[in-house]
């Protein structure tokens, strides 16, 4: 037992991500995992396991390094009412990670190309 339920449109999203993570994933190195099944328990299940911590809350949010947009993208599909932003510094991540936020029409979403060190600095990524 999770301790959710995922809506068709949920259920459709992540699926959706799971195509696009591993066309992408062929010519780019997203994720060092190919088989779905654990892609879906590794990446998108273990990404849900902050789920409780946040509830029903509505939290802003910055995931640093997010890579392929883990944990970001899956608890955003989970939880659209929470602010978040996604921060690499690779360009070729930040151009995958705008494809599916597009492709999953996601709101609510921010995609930044930078680096940890230099967004710590600025004021409206600190609490």
């Amino acid at each position: 037992e999770l301790g959710f339920e995922l809506s068709e449109r949920q259920i459709e999203q992540f699926l959706t991500y799971l195509e696009i993570l591993r066309n992408w994933n062929k010519r780019m190195n997203l994720t060092s995992l190919k088989d779905p099944r654990e892609i879906i328990i590794t990446h998108f299940l273990d990404s849900l396991t902050i789920l409780k911590a946040i509830d029903n809350k509505e939290i802003s949010a910055i995931d640093i390094g997010t890579g392929a947009g883990f944990p970001g993208i899956p608890l955003k599909i989970l939880k659209p009412q929470i602010s978040l932003s996604l921060l690499d510094s690779s360009r070729k991540r930040i151009e995958f990670l705008k494809y599916l936020s597009k492709s999953l029409k996601l709101k609510g979403l921010e995609i930044i190309w930078g680096r940890a060190e230099d967004y710590g600095r600025k004021e409206e990524y600190r609490e």
